[in-house]
């Protein structure tokens, strides 16, 4: 089974030419399109669409010492500059679009911490920061994974992943 689902998923990589082909939602920012522990699926084809206005995209957040995905709404586009297109974006469920004083607050960049704009300063993402675009959604089926983040410790987690992932192998 283990097996079965490991060939799915990297099959699903493959053919949707995304790093990260899936997540779970663990914030209620884009409800009601979907909720904490919905699977999301991703896919890479800005080759072939561009990105537009309206679509759901998940990105790399900025400044981040560790990786964290983001699945936003694309409410703005810039084209061209020197360094690509930006593009402006803002969950569902939020009153306003990403701010810099949102992304700090979640650990993001600080520059210009001082400056009285700052906290209010729209946090433009660049294309090469989009990892893929929203094709499907799974509801509730990652909760289990929210849950655990939310309520055990990382090792005990870990422990748990590993005993499950032994017992799915010995099934």
């Amino acid at each position: 089974w283990f097996a079965g689902c490991a060939i799915v998923y990297n099959a699903y990589k493959f053919v949707s030419g995304s790093t990260l082909p899936l997540g779970i939602c663990s914030s209620g920012s884009m409800e009601p399109t979907f909720s904490r522990g919905d699977i999301v699926l991703f896919a890479d084809n800005r080759n072939i669409w561009p990105f537009q206005v309206g679509e759901i995209v998940v990105f790399e957040f900025p400044g981040r010492e560790y990786f964290m995905p983001v699945i936003h709404r694309v409410v703005e586009i810039h084209a061209g500059g020197l360094d690509g297109s930006k593009y402006l974006t803002k969950g569902d469920f939020n009153n306003v679009n990403d701010r810099w004083g949102y992304a700090e607050a979640l650990g993001g960049v600080k520059t210009y911490r001082q400056e009285p704009w700052y906290e209010n300063a729209p946090m433009y993402i660049r294309e090469r920061q989009i990892i893929g675009r929203l094709v499907a959604v799974i509801p509730k089926l990652g909760y289990p994974v929210v849950w655990m983040q939310e309520n055990v410790p990382p090792e005990q987690a870990m422990q748990i992943a590993s005993a499950a992932v032994t017992i799915f192998c010995m099934w």
